[in-house]
C-alpha cells in the first residue's frame, strides 16, 4: 500500500534518513508533536490557500470566473497567513531559527507559485529574506535547476502552461 499525504511522507523521510535533518532532532514527543502541526499547518492551511490562487480554476467550472472570483479571495485569506509566518521567521531565517527543515522548503515552494501569479512580496520582509537564503542553498539550486529543465521538456511536447 503507498504511502499518501504530505505530512505522513515527510515525517517517514525524516525518520529514514534522519542524517538528513528533514526536521529538527527531538525525542521530546511533544516537540515532535509540534514539528507535525508545522507540517499540517503547511499541508491543510497554507497549500490549500495556495492552489485558490495558482489553480483557481479548480475551484469554478467557469475558467474565466475563476480568476474573477476565486484567486481574489484567494489572496486576501493568503495575507493573514503570510503575516503570522512572517511574524515567525522574525527569530531566525529560518521555520525553526538557526535550523534549515523541510517546512522552510514547503514555504519557499508555495512563496514562489503564489508570488509567480502575482501575490505581493513587499510587505513580508522576513519571508523575502528566508527565500534569498533558500535561492543560496546548492540543494535549491539543483532543484530550481532541474525544473527548468523539466519546463523546457514539457514545453517542447507542448504540455507547459505558463502561470496566468
Amino acid at each position: 500500500m503507498p504511502l499518501t499525504e504530505n505530512v505522513a511522507i515527510l515525517t517517514w523521510l525524516h525518520r529514514l534518513f534522519p542524517d538528513a535533518a528533514l526536521l529538527p532532532a527531538t525525542t521530546d514527543p511533544f516537540v515532535f508533536t509540534k514539528q507535525t502541526a508545522d507540517l499540517a499547518f503547511f499541508s491543510a492551511t497554507v497549500h490549500p490557500t495556495a492552489t485558490r490562487i495558482t489553480m483557481p480554476m479548480k475551484f469554478v467550472s467557469d475558467v474565466e470566473a475563476s480568476f474573477e472570483l476565486v484567486r481574489p479571495k484567494g489572496m486576501e485569506a493568503m495575507v493573514p497567513i503570510m503575516q503570522m509566518i512572517d511574524k515567525r521567521l522574525e527569530d531566525g531565517p529560518w521555520w525553526y531559527g538557526d535550523s534549515w527543515s523541510v517546512v522552510d522548503a514547503y514555504l519557499y515552494w508555495v512563496w514562489s507559485r503564489i508570488t509567480s501569479v502575482g501575490f505581493p512580496d513587499a510587505d513580508f520582509p522576513n519571508i523575502r529574506r528566508h527565500v534569498d537564503l533558500s535561492d543560496q542553498r546548492p540543494a535549491v539550486q539543483r532543484a530550481m535547476n532541474r525544473e527548468a529543465e523539466n519546463i523546457e521538456v514539457l514545453k517542447s511536447e507542448g504540455l507547459f502552461r505558463p502561470p496566468r
